[in-house]
């Protein structure tokens, strides 16, 4: 497939491109036929060479946490419990007469249930890991 040139009104040489792509810049108003095979650029690129990547170096040196650091994080576990609070107030508000449907009033209290659970199960996860943390250390 044949290549256009193209340059801008400087005479510098960018990149080739294509017959259809040239078409479409001359449509545009962006650029106009010199010859054949050559497109002159109205409005030269502003960017006319790529970024260089500037040398990225990590400063940061991981330490690895202190006895303190993890007894202070299983404190914090073992003080958070306004999830628990929550819990009891939506249940406190499903309606117990028996005007309500039981099969939603069921699924609000296991749903509850079910997110009270999991986050039981998320707390556990974290405490064997800091557990593993303590005896890496020790």
């Amino acid at each position: 497939m044949p290549q256009i040139t193209v340059t801008d009104e400087q005479g510098n040489s960018y990149f080739p491109t294509y017959p259809r792509r040239a078409r479409g810049l001359v449509k545009k108003g962006r650029a106009r036929f010199i010859s054949a095979n050559t497109i002159c650029l109205n409005c030269p690129p502003q960017n006319q060479e790529e970024q260089q990547m500037t040398e990225n170096t990590n400063t940061s040196s991981l330490t690895a946490p202190t006895a303190a650091e993890i007894f202070a994080e299983l404190q914090q576990i073992r003080q958070d419990t306004q999830h628990l609070s929550l819990a009891l107030e939506k249940l406190e508000k499903v309606p117990a007469d028996n005007n309500a449907d039981e099969k939603i009033c069921q699924a609000k209290i296991d749903a509850i249930e079910e997110v009270v659970v999991q986050r039981e199960e998320t707390n556990r996860s974290l405490i064997t890991l800091y557990e593993k943390l303590y005896d890496a250390i020790r």
